[in-house]
């Protein structure tokens, strides 16, 4: 769409300025060569203005269908490459590649019916200019017999018409140039249009921001949906997080543990409440600052094309050797990124391809760790991890939560055991809350589960 936008303005804009510019010269010049004659040759015109409002409303859909149909393609290309392995493994290439065959089928045929129209339009357009001609011809030649007009008149007047129809046909390419980039154009406006899910408000200062992040945080009657009028996937959410301690979010898929953590880190602001952090609105913080003083590690660490010190020092660019050497050594992992072949100057693939998932694991704990926040959120951290591994993700998730306010999502309750204090979700609200002793002693939801677990 870009592309297309800017090839036009780069060359077809210039062009449409010559050509209108050039067509307003020659008609001027038929015009005072042999008015009569002039009207014989301009009577084409309308018709040509005709059929390209009738291009104009062909060509505008069938580009439309065809870059919405281009952009499925390259998205079933993409998912393609990404699952090649699971399809290959459930025996489904054939049934991709149909899949994909079809997408693309659809593309071509959508382009072929747009070429259709530009194969009818323009040599339409030409056979309507050669006609035009023979007509100028057929009368001025009778008006040649006649004695009205000289035969050099005539020739002067055909050879002006010759350049009449060159830029009617140029403008007809433009137009068709035009059309293309119509569509790419509103396609990025649609695409800026879009709005964000939530609005910087903040107008508190950083100094303010980070203070608050070290007090209490506090979700006050909080109730969210992730579409307008939808499905309210947290209800009344009433909790306050004490400064400093951890707190377990427990239940099953779906219950809501993830949400709470996205409203946390204000990916989305609550429909209803309030998410407060030292008693302040999180909405009155600016964004930039408030994120800097959180940090968050979701199940699937996702890493970046580098080395594994760049991906460390993501959120810190600034960051020396010795700094991320030493985030490294307080989770304790200092021996397994040393492990790495080339350690912390080993280059990472795409989505950290190469690594172990306790690997990437590790480093997007390092790179939490790094930025020293006041708050971390911690997503699943040990859900796809063996045991080995996650005795060692479990230490250092100890290690980055000592000492500050923590949220973690546990599905493994040996995590939520660890925790100050445990709230159990389900259906977006909170049906238990207690530390692990507590929760046992009530032989509630989270004491079948754990019998369950053990």
């Amino acid at each position: 769409d870009i592309d297309t936008l800017s090839s036009f303005l780069q060359t077809g804009l210039a062009q449409s300025i010559v050509s209108v510019g050039t067509l307003v010269g020659v008609i001027g010049m038929l015009a005072w060569t042999d008015a009569g004659l002039s009207l014989v040759a301009v009577a084409a015109i309308p018709l040509i203005v005709a059929a390209t409002l009738i291009f104009r409303r062909i060509s505008s859909r069938l580009y439309t269908r065809a870059r919405e149909q281009v952009s499925s393609v390259n998205a079933a290309f993409q998912e393609n490459i990404n699952g090649l392995r699971t399809a290959q493994m459930h025996g489904r290439t054939p049934i991709a590649l149909d899949e994909f065959r079809a997408e693309s089928e659809q593309y071509r045929r959508l382009r072929v019916r747009a070429q259709a129209a530009v194969a009818v339009y323009f040599p339409g357009v030409n056979a309507v200019s050669q006609i035009t001609t023979a007509l100028v011809l057929g009368v001025g030649a009778t008006r040649v017999a006649d004695g009205e007009l000289t035969a050099g008149v005539l020739v002067a007047f055909v050879m002006y018409l010759a350049q009449l129809y060159g830029p009617i046909q140029q403008l007809g390419q433009i137009f068709d140039s035009w059309q293309q980039a119509t569509v790419g154009f509103r396609r990025i406006t649609d695409l800026l249009a879009e709005r964000p899910t939530v609005t910087d408000t903040g107008r508190l200062s950083p100094a303010d921001t980070a203070a608050a992040a070290r007090g209490t945080l506090a979700l006050e009657n909080v109730s969210f949906a992730y579409s307008p009028g939808g499905q309210l996937v947290a209800a009344g959410l009433d909790v306050a997080i004490a400064a400093g301690s951890t707190v377990a979010l427990v239940g099953t898929t779906g219950a809501g543990k993830s949400t709470v953590v996205k409203l946390l880190a204000r990916f989305y602001d609550p429909v209803e409440g309030r998410v407060t952090a030292g008693g302040t609105d999180i909405r009155e913080f600016p964004l930039t600052p408030w994120r800097r003083s959180i940090a968050q590690v979701p199940q699937e660490a996702h890493l970046f094309i580098g080395t594994v010190a760049e991906n460390i020092s993501y959120g810190l660019p600034g960051a020396t050797e010795h700094d991320i050497e030493e985030a490294v050594r307080r989770i304790g992992a200092l021996d397994i990124i040393a492990g790495i072949p080339g350690g912390f100057r080993h280059s990472v693939g795409e989505r950290g391809r190469g690594l172990s998932s306790g690997q990437r694991q590790l480093i997007a704990l390092a790179r939490a760790e790094l930025l020293r926040p006041d708050v971390m959120l911690l997503d699943e951290a040990t859900a796809t991890l063996d045991p080995a591994t996650e005795a060692a993700v479990l230490d250092a998730s100890d290690r980055i939560t000592r000492g500050r306010t923590s949220v973690v999502v546990a599905h493994r309750l040996a995590t939520a055991a660890r925790a100050d204090r445990i709230l159990v979700i389900d259906g977006g609200r909170i049906i238990e809350d207690g530390s692990h002793p507590e929760l046992l002693n009530r032989k509630g939801v989270y004491a079948g589960l754990w019998s369950a677990h053990r």
